[in-house]
């Protein structure tokens, strides 16, 4: 039996009530072994699933704890509430939110109708995720703020902290994910080894 991060935090996810167990092996993994895995990532990793749980299973709650708990740090740094909360929002919005490419839909492909190929689009590099450079967050940033911010402005004065929060929060996602991962395959090895 192997299941995915994903899938484990899907069975969880309140808006999936009718999940039913695997019947294909000895110990069907239901609902409440999901939360038990759950419940050891959150007592060793408790960000990183915060950060899982906005990212995959689209849950609110978690991703309103993360901004406020970035808003915070921000504040610490010395930015003012409107300039913390627009950090916040932008780094949350990187890490968790769904920056699907405009120019090819998330598919990180365009068809050429004029050459009928398929090529990989060049505004998201085949990601299917918009690339936020500095003139784009400087941007968003300021219609976030209310004021005007040149890319040179937001580049000295808030970039770092911002790129600085999105490293700290994938860690913290991968160290979460890493763990949940050893903790299924423990679960699967038990399975592998009652079965014999």
């Amino acid at each position: 039996m192997t299941i995915s991060i994903e899938r484990l935090l899907r069975i969880t996810a309140v808006r999936t009530p009718g999940f039913e167990p695997r019947y294909g092996c000895l110990s069907p993994f239901n609902k409440d072994d999901a939360l038990g895995v759950l419940a050891q990532v959150q007592k060793k990793h408790p960000i990183g699933l915060m950060v899982l749980e906005s990212e995959i299973a689209g849950c609110e709650a978690a991703g309103r704890t993360l901004i406020n708990g970035v808003k915070l740090k921000m504040i610490a740094h010395g930015l003012n509430q409107a300039s913390a909360d627009a950090l916040a929002l932008l780094v949350w919005r990187e890490v968790c939110g769904s920056l699907r490419c405009q120019s090819c839909n998330g598919v990180g492909e365009r068809y050429s109708k004029r050459y009928r190929t398929l090529n990989e689009c060049q505004a998201c590099c085949g990601t299917g995720k918009t690339i936020l450079t500095p003139k784009n967050l400087a941007k968003d940033f300021s219609v976030l703020v209310g004021e005007k911010v040149t890319s040179k402005a937001f580049n000295k004065r808030y970039y770092k902290l911002y790129i600085n929060a999105v490293d700290q929060l994938h860690k913290c996602e991968s160290d979460a994910a890493m763990y949940a991962a050893s903790i299924l395959r423990m679960i699967a090895l038990q399975d592998v080894v009652t079965t014999r």
